[in-house]
């Protein structure tokens, strides 16, 4: 190839901050510490910075490190073998619009959709490591207050039935943020916080989100899994 340049992802599961001690001929696309590092650089210069990889916590538990090879707004989830992207879409989108633009999405040989989170364990993953928070597939424009996934595998089925002082639809997950969804001027729509603060409701026609999460995953439509 003319550019060698590799994207590097690594991560912790742990409280504690990542660090190099050599950071030669390497650009970083988030800070240069923390608990989720995004780089890029030649394949020398990664590899003679992992050599120098630290982890640093108070805390006595185990820790994973994942060291993957994509951006820092992605993450691989081996729970389910998806794949979850943040994209920036330069500007104001709608839900309705990030809707039609995620599902004209591919990665790793599989089509994208807007995000879907359906269990505690995924949520908690997902949001923890992406970098940015956007739209995602929760939507009750179909029937005021009862909160359905509108996109992926799980198009129609509802996991929530009311406002904020609702409940969970058969005892399905939801990771809604304190007081929401409240539906104040026709919130429709959902966005997905990052950095597990949960979620929230907005208006679906309005462009008032830069960002929405893609989702790459579904029976007979598997991504394949990043090298690591």
């Amino acid at each position: 190839s003319d550019d060698p340049s590799v994207s590097v992802r690594i991560s912790t599961s742990g409280n504690g901050i990542l660090s190099f001690g050599d950071t030669t001929g390497l650009t970083f696309s988030t800070s240069d510490t923390g608990q989720l590092i995004g780089f890029s650089g030649d394949p020398t210069d990664v590899n003679n910075a992992l050599a120098t990889l630290q982890y640093r916590t108070l805390d006595a538990a185990t820790a994973t490190i994942s060291v993957v090879l994509s951006e820092a707004n992605e993450v691989f989830y081996p729970g389910n073998g998806h794949i979850y992207e943040v994209v920036n879409n330069g500007g104001g989108i709608s839900w309705d619009d990030a809707k039609i633009a995620a599902e004209a999405r591919t990665k790793n040989g599989a089509a994208g959709y807007l995000a879907t989170m359906t269990s505690t364990e995924e949520n908690n993953y997902v949001s923890a490591q992406l970098t940015g928070s956007g739209w995602f597939g929760a939507s009750d424009a179909a029937t005021e207050d009862d909160w359905q996934w509108a996109t992926g595998p799980e198009t129609g089925t509802s996991f929530w039935a009311g406002l904020g002082d609702g409940a969970p639809v058969e005892g399905r997950f939801s990771n809604w943020a304190g007081g929401e969804p409240n539906n104040s001027g026709e919130e429709d729509c959902g966005q997905f916080y990052t950095g597990g603060s949960g979620w929230n409701d907005l208006p679906c026609d309005t462009p008032s989100l830069d960002y929405y999460v893609v989702e790459y995953g579904a029976e007979g439509d598997m991504p394949t899994e990043p090298e690591s």
